[in-house]
């Protein structure tokens, strides 16, 4: 069964209003785009294909990991296994929190989510990830006021999914970011040429990458064309902790 958010009028009406509340502002000046390339869940294609061609351009992204669908196939194919997950923290990409289960956050009580983080932590660390797991997605981007402050105090990067860029100041507790999916590549590929007129920080994020990929994936050569642009943009490309890090610290 494929999950589906509520749609029910009050939690419309809380995804509106949500950006506003419970935020954790930085601020931050850049005249060079900065691009963060993110991978949710994920699947061995996000590997095979997404930090092989990152790899190319001498670039890295993040990892968002469930440890709980470490080996499993899903509707997005086979997922990563315990091997990867040193692999890629040795290429020097970063490993990052989504939840043990891949659980809507919204549907669980405090103590469900402190095991969730806990879960997952643990079984990051028995798979040999070494470094500080500082960022954290929300699962199916769902979240609420009080999630964004509990999980701010956890994670020093909480990324959501709404869309759009990051122009002079980013909520650490709910950052944007756009979908790399192929349904809607022309669209991002036009807020990306857009950078070389504005620049902001934009991050992005896809599952799947395959020639006959999910609604949530993208095709091999779509990928390569928005690496392409970002290149041309002369963008920074950074993994979210490492943008943060570069954001809050310009000058270091």
């Amino acid at each position: 069964m494929i999950y589906e958010p509520s749609n029910r009028m009050s939690d419309r009406i809380e995804r509106k209003i949500r950006p506003f509340r419970s935020r954790r502002l930085m601020k931050f000046e850049i005249d060079r785009p900065i691009i963060s390339i993110t991978f949710d869940d994920f699947p061995k294609t996000a590997i095979s294909v997404g930090a092989n061609m990152l790899d190319k351009y001498g670039w890295t992204g993040t990892f968002y990991t469930c440890t709980g669908f470490a080996g499993i196939t899903n509707h997005h194919g086979p997922q990563y296994d315990a091997a990867d997950l040193p692999a890629l923290e040795a290429s020097g990409h970063e490993i990052a929190a989504h939840t043990y289960d891949h659980l809507d956050c919204t549907r669980l009580s405090e103590a469900q989510i402190q095991d969730q983080i806990k879960r997952n932590r643990q079984g990051l660390a028995d798979m040999g990830v070494k470094q500080p797991v500082t960022s954290f997605a929300y699962p199916y981007g769902a979240t609420n006021a009080g999630l964004k402050g509990f999980l701010g105090e956890h994670y020093h990067a909480v990324r959501g999914i709404g869309s759009g860029v990051h122009y002079d100041t980013a909520d650490l507790n709910e950052l944007k970011s756009e979908g790399l999916y192929s349904n809607s590549f022309k669209s991002t590929l036009s807020t990306l040429s857009g950078l070389s007129r504005r620049p902001g920080w934009y991050t992005l994020f896809t599952h799947d990458i395959c020639e006959n990929p999910t609604r949530w994936g993208c095709r091999p050569n779509e990928f390569e064309t928005a690496l392409e642009i970002i290149k041309s943009l002369g963008a920074i490309v950074l993994p979210v902790r490492d943008a943060v890090t570069y954001l809050e610290n310009p000058h270091v």
